[in-house]
């Protein structure tokens, strides 16, 4: 099994597992053979990649951190819940005489959603080299679960207990709620291409976030405070009230208390967010090889982001997941230059090195399929084939 690009489909392909849009309905189902029309009609619908069973990637297994049933409930309950807040205006329910208060029954939805999904991470092995976001599609729903997912794995890193567990994931997944009170082009316009007057309209969107989040989950405050602290950073430079960050996970009593410092909760979903931004397209650019978003959340750490929570990040996650595409670049053994491969298995202790399938020469040959244990081999550098 591998994950390979829209654009790298060939016809007589066999997808290995099923194709999903933003709201979790089959696309392509698992062991369809595709056609080029089937690719036209998937990148039309913003998918840009999936997974492909083929004879050189036969017998490596690519895990998902959540399965796909609870991604795509998940998916249709936040989708329901942002339909719900862009027709009341708010949080809160329209007319008085509704037999049900529509906000309060998706906001219910969602947080059970939370929760399957917290329920399986904490119930599955994560294991090494896994890729923990999905990133198939172009979607503000689809990369809001893959924020919730990242959030709770690192929140999982940090010990943190059960009830902050569901702040994190609920949180993450509306921290952009609040763009639904601006213009739509505002909202997918990138924040150096805007006007004084539409950036300071944009920035409004945390404290409209923080007013929505509190009207629907009343009882836990802590949730809001994500959608609203979002935008704030390490070096106090964020808005919209400019806080700062320790760079530690644990903080004083007055640190916790004085209202200047950023909160644990919030800072381990904008880490989340900001990982899954770097793996997905959107309107903040195209997506990044997965060694390039581990190097620039290394690069960001400290100024933007609490560096602790990085560093404990970055343990959970592989420069090369299982299933990457990659090229041999430079090295000792310079008849490996070139060559193309798979990645096999990543082991815990060498999480940047990992067991690579040799596939093909520089010239696009198959050649007798062979494994280089990259641990044992320093001098040899490898790069995704996307990079």
């Amino acid at each position: 099994m591998r994950r390979i690009s829209i654009g790298s489909i060939e016809p007589g392909m066999q997808v290995a597992k099923a194709v999903h849009d933003d709201i979790g309905r089959v696309l392509v189902a698992a062991d369809a053979v595709l056609t080029v029309r089937m690719g036209e009609l998937l990148e039309e619908r913003g998918i840009t990649t999936l997974m492909i069973e083929d004879e050189e990637s036969a017998g490596i297994e690519i895990f998902d951190v959540v399965t796909d049933r609870t991604r795509n409930v998940a998916l249709n309950d936040v989708a329901w819940l942002n339909d719900v807040v862009k027709k009341t205006g708010s949080g809160k329910s329209g007319a008085k005489d509704d037999k049900e208060d529509d906000s309060a029954a998706a906001a219910g939805n969602m947080y059970r959603g939370v929760e399957n999904i917290i329920d399986e991470i904490l119930g599955t092995e994560l294991l090494e080299g896994m890729s923990l976001v999905n990133g198939t599609i172009k979607s503000d729903v689809n990369i809001s679960i893959d924020t919730a997912v990242v959030a709770v794995v690192i929140g999982q890193k940090l010990r943190l207990n059960r009830q902050l567990l569901n702040t994190i994931a609920a949180g993450s997944m509306l921290q952009d709620v609040g763009l639904s009170k601006i213009d739509m082009s505002l909202a997918k316009k990138s924040e150096e291409k805007m006007t004084e007057e539409e950036l300071a309209e944009f920035k409004n969107h945390a404290q409209s976030g923080f007013k929505i989040v509190r009207s629907l989950f009343p009882n836990d405050p802590l949730i809001a405070q994500i959608p609203l602290q979002h935008h704030e950073r390490q070096d106090g430079s964020g808005y919209p009230r400019g806080l700062r960050g320790t760079g530690t996970v644990l903080k004083t009593a007055a640190e916790r208390t004085s209202g200047e410092y950023i909160t644990v909760t919030s800072e381990v979903a904008q880490i989340a967010r900001r990982f899954a931004e770097l793996s997905t397209p959107g309107p903040w650019g195209n997506a990044k090889p997965p060694e390039t978003a581990v190097a620039i959340m290394e690069e960001e750490a400290g100024a933007l982001w609490n560096a602790e929570i990085v560093k404990r990040f970055l343990l959970t996650t592989a420069p090369f997941p299982v299933g990457t595409d990659v090229v041999f670049t430079v090295g000792k053994l310079k008849r490996f230059c070139g060559f193309c491969g798979i990645v096999k298995e990543v082991k815990a202790h060498h999480r940047d090195r990992p067991v690579v399938r040799i596939l093909r020469d520089p010239q696009g040959r198959q050649t007798k399929r062979t494994e280089i244990q990259l641990w044992k081999h320093p001098d040899i550098q490898i790069a995704s084939r996307v990079n």
